[in-house]
């Protein structure tokens, strides 16, 4: 998958396995990802305004939102 942004294939942050305890809550920016996802945003949009590696945002937004479904990209 490429970066919508910058077209880098190389934005995924470590290894693809999901790992339901790989969050610190207490994160600045699990807090931020939360608080733009509830407000409407995607996980593209959030991953590319933050910085953050979509993988990372895919996975907090699976185990403190969406409840492991499918997250809104």
């Amino acid at each position: 998958m490429r970066c919508p942004k910058c077209k880098t294939r190389s934005w995924q942050n470590g290894p693809r396995r999901f790992n339901p305890k790989g969050i610190d809550t207490e994160d600045d920016n699990v807090h931020t990802i939360i608080d733009m996802y509830l407000h409407g945003k995607g996980c593209v949009a959030i991953a590319m305004s933050t910085g953050i590696a979509l993988s990372s945002v895919i996975d907090v937004v699976k185990i403190a939102v969406s409840d492991g479904r499918h997250p809104r990209m």
